[in-house]
Order: structure tokens, then C-alpha cells, then sequence
């Protein structure tokens, strides 16, 4: 009859314990779900079954921040505040006006002098383009 030997026994357990941990980082039962999970992965792909649920990651797609302010004649500090890079509006002094505004800046659309920048003027068909008012 085979004498059981405590020793190997308990290094077996430790070199099984290092290992998973050292392979994947957690415990033996987790390196056992790991291992398990890879092999019914490998033989669904060598049988062509195909994989679906939660085995897909699906990438999180940041949402494109749109610009609140904006607004012609809003009283304004930063281009910022008028939505500069989203509009054609600049935190300027309107034609006629003595604070900064939101105001419309080269080329942008108008429905008169007041709507354009000191230094711009609104011309038909309604853009603001470089001059002085009458």
C-alpha cells in the first residue's frame, strides 16, 4: 500500500497557488474559471460556433459637447462664452453698441449693421464683410 506523503502534498498546493497567481493574479479557483473559460472559447472557435453576448466589448463613444452660450448679443468676457469655434459669432463691441456682445464676425450671416462687429459691415445678401457703417 502506497504510504501518502504530507509534504509533496503541501508543495504541490503552494507551486499550484504561485503559479496561478503568478499566470493571472488571483486565486487558484479564479485560475481554474480563467482556464476553463479559455478552453471552451478555443474549442467554440475550432468547432465555428459563434461567439456572441457578453464576450463582445462594445466601445463607449464620448458625446460631442455642444457650446450653451452663443447667442447674439449676449454680453460676453472670452470668445469662448459666444461659441467662437462653433459659430461665426465673436465676443466683440457691435456697431452702435459700447459693451462687448456676441457678435457676428466676417462673413457670417446678418440682418443689419448692428448685428456686425465694429470694423464690419452687413451687406446684401445679409454678410457681414469688412467697412464702416454710413
Amino acid at each position: 500500500m502506497a504510504r501518502w506523503d504530507q509534504s509533496k502534498d503541501v508543495m504541490s498546493r503552494l507551486l499550484q497557488t504561485w503559479l496561478s497567481r503568478a499566470i493571472v493574479g488571483a486565486s487558484r479557483r479564479d485560475a481554474l474559471r480563467t482556464m476553463v473559460s479559455g478552453t471552451a472559447l478555443g474549442a467554440a472557435g475550432v468547432l465555428g460556433v459563434p461567439i456572441t453576448g457578453s464576450a463582445k466589448h462594445h466601445k463607449h463613444k464620448c458625446k460631442k459637447q455642444t457650446c450653451k452660450g452663443g447667442r447674439l448679443g449676449k454680453l460676453c468676457e472670452t470668445a469662448k462664452e459666444c461659441c467662437s469655434n462653433e459659430t461665426n459669432l465673436l465676443c466683440s463691441v457691435p456697431n452702435g453698441a459700447s459693451v462687448t456682445s456676441c457678435c457676428v464676425g466676417i462673413n457670417g450671416e446678418c440682418s443689419g449693421n448692428g448685428d456686425c462687429c465694429l470694423g464690419f459691415v452687413c451687406e446684401p445678401p445679409g454678410v457681414c464683410v469688412v467697412g464702416t457703417p454710413d
